[in-house]
């Protein structure tokens, strides 16, 4: 781009040349041409940082959705039935929009502090149960994947006590 505006004093003075010779023969067509002979060079220049400028923006975009998208899917996701549990939830996904403003750092400083004020109150509604934040992610990752978790007594009689899991008692066999 700035050899663009460095070749044009060059290139003015090459026309203005051009122009005092056909101006003294009474031919003005070239003063019409002017104009994009020295703009188009830097025009062609502008569209392509332009081009490079917008694929830059793209991978900014891909990168705040996809990070956006990796909290939704972690912690979160695993959190949000325990904190619902005990009526502060539910914790609704975080949209494509959130964190526009903020650069890319300061997206990931706000995620990781999101991320730990709910570890906190997870951590709170886990007081006096027996069961740690990592058990309790365990314990959410089998139940959303719909398999059974392998719960001790203790660690159960606890989680229903405070309302976080229900027990639900049936017949065996095929009754």
């Amino acid at each position: 781009m700035e050899d663009g505006f460095t070749d044009l004093d060059e290139q003015a003075d090459e026309q203005r040349e051009r122009l005092r010779l056909g101006m003294r023969k009474g031919q003005f067509s070239a003063m019409r041409e002017l104009p994009d002979l020295l703009i188009k060079p830097i025009l062609t220049q502008a569209a392509v940082l332009g081009g490079k400028v917008q694929g830059i923006e793209n991978a900014i975009s891909a990168y705040r959705t996809q990070t956006l998208e990796v909290f939704n899917r972690g912690r979160r996701r695993l959190l949000e039935p325990l904190l619902s549990a005990v009526g502060e939830g539910p914790l609704p996904p975080l949209q494509a929009g959130e964190g526009r403003g903020l650069s890319l750092h300061g997206l990931i400083v706000d995620l990781d502090l999101r991320q730990r004020q709910l570890e906190q109150r997870a951590v709170a509604v886990l007081a006096e149960t027996g069961v740690d934040l990592e058990r309790w992610c365990e314990i959410a990752e089998e139940m959303l994947a719909g398999r059974e978790p392998g719960i001790n007594d203790q660690e159960l009689k606890a989680l229903v006590a405070r309302g976080i899991l229900r027990q639900r008692i049936s017949f065996g066999g095929d009754a």
